[in-house]
C-alpha cells in the first residue's frame, strides 16, 4: 500500500534514480520527504529530470553526478556522511517547490504547448 511505501521510503538514508530508467513521480515522492535522489546526469532526458528538479529548487551541492563511474561512490558517501543529508532536508523544508498559483501557471503553459502541438500536427 502506498502509506507503507512512504513510510519505507522514510527510513532509507538515500534513493538512487535508476541509470537508465529515469524517475518521475518517484522523485517528486522523495523530494517531499526531503530525501536525496542520487542522480547521473546521463545523455538522455530520463536521467536528467532529478538534476533538473534540483536545478529549478536552487539545491546548493546537489547529489549529481556527471559521470556513471562516480554514481556508486556518492551513493555510498551520502548515505554515510549524515551532514549531507541533513543540510539537504533542511534545504528542501526551508524551499519548497512552487506555491500552487505557481504550479498552475506551469499546468496551463504545458497545455497550451500540447494543444498547440496537436493543432499543428492536425494541420499537416
Amino acid at each position: 500500500p502506498f502509506d507503507q511505501y512512504l513510510l519505507f521510503s522514510k527510513l532509507m538514508d538515500v534513493h538512487l534514480d535508476p541509470v537508465h530508467f529515469g524517475m518521475g513521480t518517484t522523485a517528486h515522492q522523495m523530494l517531499a520527504l526531503n530525501k536525496p535522489v542520487i542522480t547521473w546526469k546521463s545523455e538522455f532526458m530520463r536521467g536528467r529530470i532529478v538534476s533538473a528538479m534540483y536545478q529549478r529548487l536552487g539545491v546548493p551541492n546537489p547529489p549529481v553526478v556527471n559521470k556513471i563511474g562516480d554514481y556508486s561512490k556518492m551513493a555510498v558517501e551520502w548515505a554515510y556522511e549524515e551532514n549531507l543529508s541533513l543540510n539537504f532536508s533542511k534545504y528542501l523544508e526551508n524551499n519548497q517547490l512552487e506555491s500552487e498559483d505557481e504550479k498552475n501557471a506551469y499546468i496551463k503553459e504545458f497545455e497550451g504547448f500540447l494543444f498547440s502541438s496537436y493543432e499543428n500536427s492536425t494541420a499537416l
